[in-house]
């Protein structure tokens, strides 16, 4: 007897709406491991900030990735964002497309360096630069190691070796 070709109740999965990858060779590189939490949590605002085909034009300021880093508790500042934002184009994840315009009040725009550009006028897709995988960790610079965290005896804090 021949199986039908209907879909099982089990075999549908459903989504919620809109769903993000980060590709692994991105996530085990050496570029993305040496980020600071800060920098890891830009990264998943900026990734959630595409929508498939803005990459390139993808508009965040750093005021309103503080408030969308603060979301979770913990209080975030402009300044620590912008300083994720410039962590994040450091280590090749993100690159500047367009400048902020004070003026007028524009915020600056960025494309993810490990997704495909597309490109509007054309109606073409610019492949990704990769400009990560040419990232290396400064050996000199002391902020770019990695830290394990110890216990201090007698003490519940922890303590960056």
């Amino acid at each position: 007897m021949a199986r039908g070709t209907g879909t099982r109740k089990a075999d549908k999965v459903e989504h919620d709406g809109r769903y993000h990858t980060l590709p692994e060779n991105v996530t085990g590189s050496p570029a993305f491991l040496h980020l600071s939490p800060r920098g890891m949590q830009a990264i998943f605002h900026l990734i959630r900030a595409f929508n498939g085909f803005n990459n390139g034009k993808i508009v965040m300021s750093a005021r309103q990735l503080a408030h969308l880093m603060s979301m979770g508790g913990h209080p975030c500042t402009a300044k620590t964002a912008a300083a994720a934002l410039r962590e994040l184009a450091e280590h090749g994840l993100i690159a500047i497309t367009q400048r902020e315009v004070w003026r007028s009040g524009m915020a600056r725009e960025y494309r993810l360096t490990f997704i495909r550009t597309y490109c509007e006028h054309s109606r073409t897709s610019v492949p990704a630069s990769h400009e990560w995988k040419r990232w290396r960790p400064d050996p000199e610079n002391k902020r770019q190691k990695v830290r394990s965290v110890t216990r201090k005896k007698g003490k519940g804090a922890p303590r960056a070796n």
